[in-house]
């Protein structure tokens, strides 16, 4: 509130016979009038500087919505940490800020149950032994707080082999900080190598999904069968926009066992690892086709026991596919 402007008393001419009394002369009265209104002017603009920026302040934290990734964070959808990232504030849980923003506006507004899904790589590998075709596909479905998740990662020869490797999740997520979720689940791994009949095993998953630091979308996990054999794996991707829909995907992915497992070609230590870059220029933000480089390779004794079993222990050529979500 701007207080009332008092103009100060200016020097006065006093009148003879008027007892003591002052009067101001007019141009006094034209002079102080002059100041007054200088004076509330400036007074008017130093109260708008003020008043505009908190204003602003004001409406930017009522403005402010918690996020959860679960796709890349620019609507660009990653595996996990969701389409809009879930920010927590300090406060106690339940409380809310009352603009909408807290805890409890979060946790209702995670009973609006949402669907989600991702084939991040659906790709045939013609220059590669056999010409595979693989599929890295996740679906999700839940909230910002609470989701259940389904992941498929499998690969199969088009032409001859008889090689199968087919691996399922199915994973509670919770989210525990604005970029990154905790999964518990299980697992179901396949395979049949070139030589020998179909193996499958069941596995405790445990694991973490977000966005780290630079865009990039990361995923350690940790394994463990019926037997206590352990192993565990680490992927992480990014996205570099040329143009709006031109865009450089870099992949990286390793997996480490602890014990020896032969009939999925497992020795202990780093087992295998795979990089790629695919390159895709989205014709439409949902569905694009991209081609790209992939190379992988098995290490020390699980590169022995694939040759072992007839296969190649590396690989590496030209893949191209298409990538779609919903």
């Amino acid at each position: 509130m701007i207080p009332p402007m008092i103009p100060p008393m200016r020097d006065a001419v006093t009148h003879a016979g008027s007892g003591g009394h002052v009067t101001p002369s007019h141009a006094d009265r034209v002079g102080g009038s002059f100041g007054s209104w200088r004076r509330t002017g400036a007074a008017l603009l130093f109260a708008l500087g003020v008043a505009l920026p908190a204003t602003a302040r004001s409406a930017g934290a009522q403005g402010t919505a918690p996020a959860h990734p679960s796709g890349h964070a620019t609507e660009r959808p990653t595996r996990l940490t969701g389409d809009t990232t879930g920010g927590r504030s300090g406060r106690v849980a339940g409380q809310s800020d009352g603009h909408g923003t807290g805890p409890a506006h979060g946790m209702m507004m995670d009973r609006v149950r949402r669907v989600f899904l991702l084939t991040e790589v659906f790709e045939l590998a013609p220059g590669e032994s056999g010409s595979p075709i693989t599929l890295d596909g996740t679906g999700w479905i839940g909230g910002d707080y609470h989701r259940v998740f389904l992941n498929v990662d499998a690969e199969q020869p088009t032409r001859g082999g008889r090689e199968v490797d087919l691996r399922g999740d199915v994973n509670y997520g919770r989210l525990v900080s604005p970029f990154w979720s905790a999964l518990v689940g299980v697992r179901v791994e396949s395979r049949r190598a070139e030589i020998g009949p179909l193996r499958t095993r069941g596995l405790l998953h445990l694991g973490m999904e977000g966005l780290a630091p630079g865009w990039f979308t990361l995923e350690p996990s940790l394994y463990v069968s019926p037997r206590g054999q352990v192993s565990a794996r680490f992927a992480g991707t990014t996205d570099f926009l040329l143009t709006q829909r031109l865009i450089v995907q870099p992949r990286a992915e390793l997996h480490a066992v602890v014990q020896r497992v032969p009939e999925f070609l497992y020795a202990p230590g780093l087992t295998d690892a795979e990089l790629g870059v695919r390159v895709r220029y989205e014709f439409r933000r949902d569905a694009a086709p991209y081609i790209g480089v992939s190379w992988f390779r098995r290490t020390g004794g699980s590169a022995g026991l694939a040759r072992a079993a007839g296969e190649s222990d590396r690989a590496l050529g030209l893949v191209a596919g298409v990538r779609v979500w919903r």
